[in-house]
């Protein structure tokens, strides 16, 4: 075998692992064609692969592809390979592989370093999983590992795209250490920044404080632009930091650009003028240029801009990736177009694609919006079948159907049954299940997921506390009813109009109608209009027990003071019943109130304190 070959073969691994597709068996098998022929490989193949199988959490393979190098060269030596299995866990957010592989250096002599903690905030800042990294960040601490410029840096880049904040309280704490920040620590700060003033704002101090921008911060402000701002902005960002900087844009800016007017609503962003002009520059587009505009074509509904999009891939030698496949898919199932949907998930598989989650999900989400429930359940099995595991939108999609279909109790044996076989459920899915139990009247269940949901630590919405409001109200519990309901006030939650009418009939139905009042007087500052029928309900608490006219001289001229007429002649009934027929003649004409027509009944299943109170009217007539 000739020096050529073996370097021939060492750059087939790298190529093929270093590949965004990342054909990791493919490389192993030549990793493996290397060694069976006794030939050193590269560090930088052994780098890239280690790194690889970190992020696919194989970390046998990793250790035998370390092993295998560090028969060529001592342990010691093989910082770099190390830090790739460390970074490569991190970015799988494998917390239990990265404990292994300090565990392996350890066992060789080693602690880990500066270095180790640098690869794996790095892998972590690729991923933005800023939770695990500040976990990583407090073990370096307390090893007394001293951070460096690259350690600040990380933990800025890992936060989310738009986590500003964050990411400047990370650069202020790199001033306060007397870290000197460089180049790429603005430049993690801009492209998170809200608006293109800030960002703007930031790249003028770098440069005041002598830095030259480089590739790296043209970038970050382009990534900035196009977030915040029009995806023309963007464009002439381009030519700026051509004009300005001496920065020519590359085919990742051209990308950047190109995804911002993709994502772009309602604009008339024509990709063709940009793909002229990479074309003037011999930047050739790759696989995310074509990608990335077929997806904004099926995300659309332009079913001609996918036809177009992967006409010109066929005649570049480039072929949809999975995301692509999946948004295709998408934009047929969501438009009903179900035949449609199902033959590009066989031209997915054709390609020699893995369908994943999101390449099912769109079947049964569509199929549980009809209330599908067997059509939905039957893709599910499918994807199953299929070797992809469900996740919590997958499983959410059956319960949906459920939901749909308003069939509370359904939806809420198969939430039951979804949790006691250990699959996951979001707060979304626990929350729609509790709001379609309030809507069927099924008040125990509701109050059983509201408190499944709290103990969860779940986001509660100002929609899940108002239908636990109306459940637990409707149970009769008009304390514990009006507790929630001050306490989504105090969090700043905006409270339906039908948990406020729940709470004040349950007051009335207990016969606490000075409660009853105040709680509507709740009602109208929270911009509210108190229906016919509460009034009407409220006023029906006065038809039997003790003539309260004291209360019922309160909630007429609580009536009085909006310029609401009594409902109807019950309403009336109940009111000198109370009050005595001369008394609320004189009131009537001091007040200006009339008498108006009955209201209808509200079609509200949790709601039965109107239908008691007329019954017990009725009965205490009947009884003379």
């Amino acid at each position: 075998m000739t020096r050529r070959d073996e370097s021939q073969d060492r750059a087939t691994v790298r190529q093929i692992v270093q590949d965004p597709v990342e054909d990791i068996d493919r490389a192993l098998h030549w990793w493996q064609v290397m060694r069976d022929a006794g030939k050193e490989p590269a560090q930088d193949a052994g780098v890239a692969l280690i790194q690889a199988l970190g992020r696919r959490g194989n970390l046998a393979a990793a250790e035998s592809v370390l092993s295998d190098l560090s028969f060529y060269m001592p342990w010691q030596s093989n910082a770099p390979l190390v830090h790739a299995a460390l970074r490569g866990c991190a970015e799988a957010a494998d917390v239990q592989g990265l404990t292994r592989w300090l565990q392996l250096m350890s066992e060789h002599g080693r602690d880990p370093d500066g270095f180790s903690y640098l690869a794996i905030l790095e892998g972590f800042a690729k991923v933005h999983r800023s939770d695990l990294a500040q976990s990583w960040w407090d073990s370096m601490i307390g090893r007394g590992i001293e951070p460096q410029g690259g350690h600040y840096d990380a933990m800025m880049n890992a936060q989310k795209p738009d986590g500003f904040r964050p990411a400047q309280s990370w650069f202020l704490r790199m001033a306060d250490a007397g870290v000197v920040p460089q180049v790429r620590s603005y430049s993690a700060v801009i492209e998170r920044a809200p608006s293109e003033s800030v960002a703007l704002s930031w790249f003028n101090k770098m440069v005041r404080h002598g830095y030259v921008p480089d590739m790296e911060a043209c970038k970050s402000m382009l990534l900035a632009i196009s977030r915040c701002a029009t995806e023309s902005r963007a464009v002439e960002w381009l030519r700026t930091m051509e004009l300005d900087f001496n920065c020519q844009p590359d085919l990742a800016c051209y990308n950047i650009v190109l995804n911002a007017g993709a994502r772009a609503q309602g604009s008339r962003f024509e990709p063709e003028v940009l793909l002229r002009e990479m074309s003037q520059r011999r930047i050739r587009p790759d696989a995310f240029t074509f990608n990335t505009l077929l997806s904004s074509a099926a995300r659309t509904g332009n079913d001609e801009g996918v036809k177009k999009w992967l006409l010109r891939m066929g005649e570049e030698g480039i072929s949809p990736n999975l995301v692509a496949f999946n948004a295709i898919i998408d934009s047929f199932a969501r438009r009903g177009l179900m035949s449609d949907a199902e033959r590009w998930l066989k031209e997915l598989k054709d390609a020699g694609l893995q369908p994943n989650v999101r390449s099912y999900t769109p079947f049964s989400a569509a199929l549980a919006q009809r209330g599908d429930v067997v059509a939905t359940a039957r893709w599910l099995r499918t994807m199953i079948e299929d070797s992809v595991s469900p996740n919590a939108v997958s499983h959410a999609t059956l319960v949906d159907a459920h939901v749909s279909q308003g069939n509370a109790t359904e939806a809420s044996a198969t939430l039951d049954r979804l949790l006691e076989a250990g699959a996951d459920a979001d707060a979304r899915t626990i929350s729609a299940v509790l709001r379609c139990c309030t809507r069927a009247g099924e008040h125990e269940k509701a109050l059983r997921w509201f408190e499944f949901l709290r103990a969860s630590g779940g986001h509660i919405s100002g929609a899940d506390l108002s239908a636990a409001v109306q459940s637990a109200a409707a149970r009769g519990e008009p304390q514990e009813a009006a507790s929630w309901m001050q306490e989504a006030q105090a969090k700043g939650l905006s409270v339906k109009v039908r948990a406020f009418a729940a709470v004040a009939k349950a007051y009335a139905a207990k016969g606490r109608l000075i409660l009853a009042a105040r709680t509507l007087t709740q009602m109208r500052q929270a911009g509210h209009r108190v229906t016919a029928s509460t009034w009407a309900t409220l006023l029906a608490a006065l038809a039997a027990g003790p003539k309260r006219p004291g209360e019922a001289e309160l909630l007429l001229r609580q009536m009085a003071g909006i310029d609401v007429a009594i409902p109807g002649r019950f309403a009336f009934d109940c009111l000198r019943r109370a009050l005595g027929a001369r008394r609320l003649r004189l009131l009537r004409q001091a007040l200006f109130v009339g008498v108006g027509p009955s209201p209808a009944v509200e079609e509200d299943m949790g709601d039965a304190c109107w239908d008691s109170l007329q019954k017990l009217w009725q009965g205490h007539l009947d009884g003379g």
